[in-house]
């Protein structure tokens, strides 16, 4: 009995009587004989093993039948001792396990065979930090397991590219997963891509990407939202229905979200200290060229709102024009301005206020309310908005409604403040402004 404790993990046991018995590890007879002749009492068991051993302790536990366990969370601790680096990577063997009421498994630091006919009723699916040691599976095989949970709702993938073959040249028809409610994948460009070219999701799924860009130069990754997305977006119809587009960076994290009219999502996102830390002016580069390519992925989407939040110093009139390019039914700009001065903004009102010869020629031709905020908008930015609407009212396409945040400076000379608010009340239907207290968001 104590050689076999020793080979235990540890254990978090929830019973179906709602007690939890939370131990370290295994260290009574009684913990253990708990499991082994009373496998039906328990609901919820959360292991974590430390050693290839207590994982195959863990495989013969886990053949019994547990007919009310609905949660199995297992983790394998992965060594940081290079003497010590497992030669076979980690799997465990539930191919004769019958756990019919299981919904939510989790696994971290392994990979699990799930050719198990208990998992027909499952909802929730995590699979983490698989290391990449010698044990591969063709992508087309890991995507057919999926198809077999037609109840899952959740699906979770973080850094499990070292599992998959992702290089074939064998086609194979996407996997319909009709139930999905969420994906996140958390990996690689190519695996992430891969991914998602094999499972074609429902229109109502809110879809997470986190792109793993370790090993990329800053000058890679104006274009690497677009790389960790399927070149075919058949399968990916939410991108069809998104009318709300927000680019926001704040710190060190970028995310490229999509928003449809019933509030489902697409977030694409990275994190620069994730490998290297960017100088904030690479990262300026990497806000400015996302902006440039958003026809990249939203091409066929009817977007219908544009937010951009960051120092929006780095965005020039071509970057205006790039971003608008494909969108020519925008109706509403948003900006949340954290530059120390205006000139982003600035060199976007004169994009909105360009010569046209007929109103379809006008940049933005439907847009009809702009929001803009910035600690550094100030008399230079009132007088180049009051420009933008005379030029735009002169084509028949006026603003309806305008909203500014100010540098709250501008009150020193108020005499010159209401001469402007009184010039723009004259040509929106809707004029207010307000003075800025702190940045609206950090960069």
């Amino acid at each position: 009995m104590a050689n076999l404790l020793s080979a235990a993990p540890g254990f978090s046991i929830t019973m179906v009587n709602g007690q939890v018995l939370a131990e370290q590890h295994i260290n009574t007879p009684y913990h253990l004989q708990c499991i082994q002749s009373h496998p039906y009492l328990i609901r919820g068991l959360r292991c974590v093993a430390n050693t290839p051993n207590q994982l195959e302790f863990l495989g013969s536990l886990l053949a019994q039948q547990m007919p009310c366990l609905d949660t199995l969370d297992i983790t394998m601790q992965q060594s940081t001792d290079p003497e010590s680096v497992c030669l076979v990577g980690p799997i465990l063997d539930l191919s004769t396990a019958r756990f019919m009421a299981v919904k939510t498994l989790r696994s971290d630091g392994m990979a699990v065979n799930m050719a198990a006919p208990f998992l027909c009723g499952l909802r929730h699916l995590t699979l983490k930090n698989y290391p990449g040691i010698e044990r591969y599976l063709p992508l087309s095989q890991f995507v057919d397991m999926i198809a077999n949970f037609r109840l899952l709702e959740t699906l979770e993938l973080r850094n499990y590219s070292g599992f998959l073959i992702t290089k074939t040249t064998q086609p194979w028809n996407p996997v319909h997963l009709r139930s999905l409610k969420t994906l996140i994948i958390s990996d690689t460009p190519s695996v992430t891509s891969s991914l998602l070219q094999a499972l074609y999701l429902p229109v109502d799924v809110n879809l997470n990407v986190i792109v793993d860009v370790k090993g990329f130069y800053p000058n890679d990754l104006g274009d690497i939202f677009a790389s960790a997305l399927p070149a075919d977006r058949q399968t990916l119809p939410v991108l069809k229905d998104v009318k709300a587009i927000q680019v926001i960076l704040i710190g060190s994290t970028l995310r490229l979200i999509g928003t449809t009219a019933k509030s489902v999502k697409i977030v694409l996102e990275i994190d620069f200290d994730l490998e290297f830390t960017l100088e904030l002016l690479a990262r300026h580069h990497v806000y400015d060229a996302t902006v440039r390519n958003l026809d990249r992925i939203f091409h066929d989407s009817p977007a219908l709102l544009l937010s951009l939040e960051s120092d929006l110093t780095c965005l020039t009139a071509d970057s205006w024009r790039a971003a608008f390019a494909p969108f020519p039914d925008l109706e509403k700009l948003k900006l949340e301005d954290a530059g120390t001065h205006s000139a982003g903004a600035l060199s976007l009102l004169d994009v909105l206020g360009s010569p046209a010869g007929t109103p379809a020629q006008m940049p933005c031709p439907k847009l009809d309310t702009l929001s803009a905020r910035g600690t550094a908008y100030g008399f230079e930015l009132l007088d180049e908005s009051l420009a933008c609407l005379t030029r735009r009212q002169t084509t028949c396409i006026a603003l309806k409604r305008l909203w500014l945040g100010l540098d709250p400076k501008v009150q020193d000379d108020n005499a010159r403040l209401q001469v402007c608010r009184k010039n723009l009340v004259q040509l929106a239907d809707t004029y207010n402004d307000q003075f800025m207290i702190c940045q609206p968001i950090s960069s």
